[in-house]
C-alpha cells in the first residue's frame, strides 16, 4: 500500500490534485481529503468539511 500526504500553502490546488487523482486512478482508494466551506455572502472561509473516499 503507498501512502500520500500533499501539503503546501492555502489555495494552490491540492484538493483539486486529490480530486482529480482519484478521478484517474484505476484501482480502490481508501482515504480522506477536506474541502473548503464558504460563507455564501462574503465567499470567505469558514471551516472544513472531511470527505472520505470510501
Amino acid at each position: 500500500m503507498n501512502n500520500i500526504l500533499l501539503t503546501g500553502r492555502p489555495g494552490i490546488g491540492k484538493t483539486t490534485v486529490i480530486m482529480k487523482s482519484i478521478e484517474l486512478i484505476k484501482t480502490p482508494v481508501v482515504g480522506f481529503f477536506t474541502e473548503e466551506l464558504r460563507d455564501s455572502n462574503n465567499n470567505k472561509r469558514v471551516g472544513f468539511r472531511i470527505v472520505s473516499t470510501r
